[in-house]
């Protein structure tokens, strides 16, 4: 059995098995507003069956509109790898597909905003208050996640621990 066939085999066996576990789920229980990340502070909310209705037909709208675009700049970023990798990268082009990417993720951005805003109208004021007192509310600063981390520097190493590493960004001590 060569090994693409063994992938698609394995892959094949991945989703029998999760299957059943997602069809079976509830659907309360599932979805945006119940998963990971932001969506788990709206659990505490105590939403109305209109509200949760509401946030769900926001929500949709926002991922149909907002999904081409992140793949525009997924795209774009691939584009911009090509650039770099020439043999004689063009600082005119590399300049002219940065500036494409940041318009693109500007446009996500107030997208996001609009989004958070249109939420935010849907709850009540004392929704709004409870929301504005959780721990791990939109817009807290949170603890530093493995975006601000590059190959394993931390506070305690910020020269880095990862192999050949010089401290990326850091001089070099001499």
């Amino acid at each position: 059995m060569n090994r693409r066939h063994t992938t698609v085999v394995l892959a094949a066996m991945l989703v029998l098995v999760l299957m059943p576990a997602t069809l079976s789920a509830e659907p309360a229980e599932t979805g945006w507003r119940m998963g990971h990340g932001r969506g788990m502070i709206l659990r505490g909310l105590d939403l109305t069956a209109e509200q949760r209705q509401k946030l769900d037909e926001l929500h949709l709208n926002h991922v149909k509109e907002s999904e081409p675009t992140r793949a525009d700049v997924r795209v774009k970023q691939a584009e911009l790898e090509l650039l770099w990798w020439a043999e004689k990268p063009n600082a005119k082009q590399i300049i002219a597909k940065v500036r494409e990417i940041s318009g693109l993720r500007e446009k996500l951005a107030v997208a996001q905003a609009n989004f958070r805003l249109t939420m935010h109208n849907l709850l009540t004021p004392e929704q709004r208050e409870k929301l504005r007192s959780l721990p791990d509310r939109p817009g807290r600063e949170r603890g530093r996640g493995m975006g601000q981390m590059r190959h394993g520097r931390d506070k305690a190493n910020s020269r880095g621990d990862c192999e050949n590493c010089t401290g990326h960004d850091q001089p070099d001590e001499k």
